[in-house]
């Protein structure tokens, strides 16, 4: 069975960034994380600004990586309109939802 995933924490993202600017291939980044080439290889595409292709912003690639986690867990509520008709329905009732 192979190693679960775990998301990369600001500290890696912030290391990250210091030894892309220093040069340092993707490989040399992964050994020194302990991460697979792979990961930082998608972590530097899926984070690059656009207007800075090439460069890495750890401070926004975090910001990104929230937004994407919130986005992630939205639920959508009441997806039936019937669902939703009965529940207001029942709200005006004075019915409680809980």
């Amino acid at each position: 069975m192979g190693t679960r995933y775990r998301h990369l924490p600001r500290e890696e993202r912030d290391l990250i960034a210091v030894l892309k600017a220093q040069g340092c291939a993707l490989r040399a980044i992964g050994e020194k994380l302990g991460r697979d080439k792979g990961t930082i290889s998608l972590e530097l595409r899926r984070n690059a600004p656009e207007i800075y292709k090439g460069y890495y912003l750890s401070h926004k690639a975090q910001e990104g990586a929230q937004g994407r986690w919130v986005t992630a867990h939205i639920r959508a509520r009441l997806k039936s309109p019937a669902i939703q008709a009965y529940v207001v329905q029942g709200l005006k009732a004075g019915l409680s939802p809980g």
